[in-house]
């Protein structure tokens, strides 16, 4: 299908992801001069959870504003379903009490990742949230919206387009949606990596295992028909 945009150049992913061994503890020496601090701090983070597997990729400028297939082609990913974007949501109506994330079972945020080929549930993301501590909590104090911008890059420490959990300046609850955890396990998926145009690929189940996320069938059932139309 024609679509009027520049075809994205053969980019292949950084072989990172071939060279981390579980004995390393400093990902400079395999990431080259040309490493950004915020990813040698990403990467330091992956190690210390335990997550030797993974690589970063840099894009090019203009990434956002090509459909889901240049982006894929751009990062090596297997299909468009990899390629994945974390959001900060904040519950509008919890207790006046609920400040933070102290309590990760009542949190006032969430970081949730989902597919970039598929739409949020507000309402599975609120029952399942409302479930979380045995539905004690009245559910008229559930109301879970995308975070301000200024409170997510005070949360997180990154700009949009760039929140990842990875690195966090707050520790939030993750949610992943369970259509990511049943992409194939020999697969990476994508998610942003602390600044615009870089990203970081891992496999699911590391991911999970590090950061406790919670698998949560969290997104509408039907698939967009335009994947063409999906752009941000």
């Amino acid at each position: 299908m024609a679509t009027g945009l520049p075809t994205p150049p053969a980019v292949q992913p950084s072989p990172l992801a071939a060279c981390m061994r579980p004995e390393d503890t400093t990902p400079a020496e395999h990431m080259g001069e040309g490493a950004s601090p915020t990813q040698l701090r990403l990467a330091q983070e992956l190690l210390s959870r335990g997550v030797t597997r993974f690589a970063f990729q840099r894009v090019p400028e203009p990434y956002y504003s090509w459909p889901l297939e240049g982006r894929r082609q751009a990062l090596g990913a297997a299909s468009v379903y990899h390629l994945c974007k974390s959001m900060v949501m904040v519950n509008t109506k919890a207790h006046a009490s609920v400040t933070d994330c102290s309590d990760p079972l009542n949190p006032k945020y969430y970081m949730i990742i989902v597919q970039y080929a598929a739409r949020l549930n507000a309402e599975k993301l609120k029952a399942w949230a409302h479930a979380l501590k045995n539905s004690e909590i009245p559910k008229k104090y559930y109301n879970l919206r995308l975070a301000p911008e200024e409170d997510s890059g005070r949360l997180t420490g990154f700009i949009h387009n760039a929140v990842t959990p990875i690195g966090s300046l707050a520790q939030i609850p993750t949610v992943l949606s369970h259509r990511i955890a049943a992409l194939p396990e020999d697969t990476f998926f994508w998610l942003g990596a602390g600044e615009v145009d870089l990203k970081v690929g891992l496999y699911v189940k590391d991911f999970v295992r590090a950061y406790g996320a919670h698998v949560v069938d969290c997104t509408y059932d039907e698939v967009p028909e335009d994947l063409q139309s999906i752009s941000d």
